[in-house]
């Protein structure tokens, strides 16, 4: 049986259907036209193109935020004349760290000692020294304490 036959078959049994169940079929028919137009094809097609524009914003807004970081200057104080004790110093007392000691070793290079700080506190401060004063830590020493998070700690910051 090939497929006209099989066509040809089928039409004949819708013929011999009453005019209601005519309708109906055709209605049917229609109708999973429809639901599959809308579940395999518009639905799939908008929910990529949502997608897409999602994604697009989002790579937009990280675009501008590099640009801004990147017009920004590094170490906005560090261009300026303040010598690195006077960073330092001002930098503890906005972050609440007391200092143990300080060495200068020469004009741009400072070790500091710091006992029984919170770890987090620490790199939290060694950031704001980095990316705000452009101050970076040449050499880093850790010792626990018997506090769960505290360390004591020696760095060599250089500016």
């Amino acid at each position: 049986m090939d497929f006209r036959e099989m066509i040809a078959q089928q039409w004949a049994r819708y013929e011999r259907l009453s005019d209601r169940e005519q309708w109906l079929v055709i209605g049917s028919s229609v109708f999973i036209l429809l639901a599959f137009f809308v579940f395999f094809i518009w639905e799939p097609l908008h929910s990529a193109q949502k997608s897409a524009k999602s994604r697009y914003f989002d790579e937009m807004a990280l675009q501008e935020e590099l640009k801004g970081l990147q017009q920004r200057p590094v170490g906005a104080l560090a261009s300026s004349n303040q010598s690195l004790l006077a960073i330092v110093n001002a930098s503890t007392a906005e972050n609440g760290i007391n200092l143990k000691r300080v060495e200068p070793r020469n004009d741009d290079s400072l070790r500091i000692w710091v006992d029984n700080i919170p770890f987090n506190q620490l790199m939290g401060w060694v950031s704001v020294l980095k990316n705000q004063h452009g101050v970076n830590v040449e050499t880093i020493s850790m010792d626990r304490t018997e506090s769960s998070g505290y360390i004591n700690t020696a760095l060599v910051l250089t500016k």
